[in-house]
């Protein structure tokens, strides 16, 4: 079935990366050496906010609502800070299509989440009996000798290596100091922090016929949600995100505003609400026996989620 949102975003979508006349594939032909066309290095310049303003008079009212939607959620930054050029990356590595981005981005996924994935590399990792770890044990410091690296823990434990491959978030590298200094390009970067602040709310809903349904409001909280599939309880599983243009606060801390947002995009009969809460742990999914936290709409209380799964409402494939 073809649903007239997808249409419109589709029609949307086109203006929105044709600077070529060609959608794209003659500036960026070859997504995986996405500078290969020096041509291309031009919308590196722009935002999303930017490209929008030159198309503007192109688009229809509900061309610009689906537009502005998709692309939030593609970014879940802001229309000012979000790269129009890496959206133009994500287009061409998605096949130039809107069927491609919808295939790559959101049709197919892991059984059972990202975090079964990490945590099956994680396993193969420690079964060759080669890796050493540490968990619990926040860097202040990494210096780079002459003869090897330096990584200094908070209760003043170092560690050595002839290389050192950092992978730090970004929010917080600024608390870890670095010897000698990185440049000053990536410590504005961190100073300014991670511009994604996306929400993810999952909610379980009696409604049968929301299953192939999808609705956009990017003046929305939660500005895009869809009916991923059916739970095991056999109700339906509604996804939506929220991005940092404006923003949700801890969604659960509010179920009741959280539960109207959802019905504002909407109406339907929510028997569950399901969001994430913050990590206790660096690295939750890695740690046997350690679960991640999520909270029910109905009681408010902790519901403990299972390792392995990315969430509750689990999709049946």
């Amino acid at each position: 079935m073809i649903r007239i949102k997808d249409l419109i975003t589709e029609s949307a979508l086109k203006k929105f990366v044709n600077v070529d006349g060609n959608f794209g594939k003659r500036v960026m032909p070859f997504p995986h050496n996405a500078e290969h066309n020096p041509e291309v290095i031009q919308y590196d310049h722009l935002t999303a906010a930017d490209r929008l303003a030159q198309i503007s008079h192109e688009l229809t009212t509900e061309e610009s609502t689906c537009l502005k939607s998709f692309i939030l959620l593609c970014s879940s930054a802001s229309l000012e800070t979000m790269s129009f050029f890496e959206f133009l990356h994500w287009w061409a590595l998605s096949g130039y299509s809107y069927e491609g981005c919808i295939d790559y981005l959101m049709r197919f996924k892991f059984r059972d989440g990202q975090s079964s994935f990490a945590i099956k590399f994680w396993q193969e990792a420690v079964s060759t009996r080669r890796l050493s770890y540490s968990f619990n044990c926040p860097l202040t410091k990494i210096t780079d000798g002459r003869e090897y690296v330096t990584v200094t823990s908070e209760n003043g434990t170092q560690f050595k290596a002839l290389r050192c491959i950092s992978t730090v978030p970004l929010n917080v590298l600024k608390t870890v100091a670095f010897e000698p200094a990185l440049p000053s390009a990536k410590t504005e970067a961190f100073n300014i922090g991670h511009l994604n602040q996306c929400v993810k709310v999952h909610a379980e809903v009696r409604n049968k016929e929301l299953r192939s349904w999808s609705g956009v409001n990017p003046f929305s909280e939660l500005s895009y949600a869809f009916g991923d599939g059916t739970t095991p309880a056999g109700n339906t599983h509604i996804v939506a995100f929220g991005a940092n243009e404006v923003h949700l606060d801890c969604p659960e801390k509010d179920i009741a505003r959280t539960s109207a947002l959802l019905r504002n995009l909407t109406d339907m009969d929510i028997k569950r609400i399901v969001s994430s809460l913050s990590i206790r742990q660096k690295f939750p999914c890695l740690l046997h026996n350690t679960d991640l936290l999520h909270r029910s709409s109905i009681t408010g209380q902790a519901i403990n989620m299972q390792m392995g799964r990315g969430f509750s409402l689990a999709k049946t494939l």
